[in-house]
């Protein structure tokens, strides 16, 4: 007798779900979400100056473009006295320091400067803030002598900004 009803009780009995398996994902998404919100943020404050950049129009990036190619006639031919980088061959540390950089770019707090033959790259993210810049040259199309300013982000969005052609 027991042995016929023992099959039915064991097949009807459904085994428990575990209480702990929400609070688990719980636990872990939680930090998640609170790391996702504190990016979120600290993009959102220390991004302003990218933005206040951004916004500017036309005759701004021209005096930008106008300072920038001060700096390269000033040190882009001799490099004498600059440090090379490490990183990026051919190109040399300006002292973000220098006395002689023109107030369009020492109001951006760059955190290091950059200059090669035809080419300045102003860097003014970093260190826990969003990584941006912008850059000054000729144009890689050969054979023009169209020189642009573009505005680089992190991981790769490029904007030009202003371009002129140079005779």
């Amino acid at each position: 007798m027991y042995d016929t009803c023992t099959p039915c009780l064991t097949a009807s009995v459904r085994p428990l779900r575990t209480p702990m398996r929400r609070p688990k994902v719980i636990l872990l998404a939680t930090p998640v979400a609170v790391g996702l919100a504190a990016m979120l943020f600290l993009s959102w404050r220390y991004n302003s100056l990218y933005k206040w950049f951004q916004a500017h129009d036309q005759t701004y990036f021209m005096h930008v473009a106008q300072d920038s190619d001060s700096v390269l006639k000033r040190h882009g031919v001799g490099f004498a006295g600059l440090q090379a980088d490490s990183r990026a061959l051919g190109w040399f540390r300006l002292p973000v320091s220098d006395a002689t950089l023109p107030a369009s770019i020492q109001v951006l707090h760059p955190d290091y400067i950059l200059v090669s033959t035809n080419r300045l790259w102003v860097n003014c993210g970093g260190r826990g803030r969003l990584d941006w810049g912008f850059m000054w040259g000729q144009d890689s199309e050969p054979r023009t002598n169209t020189w642009v300013l573009r505005s680089c982000i992190a991981y790769g969005f490029e904007r030009t900004l202003y371009a002129e052609s140079k005779p």
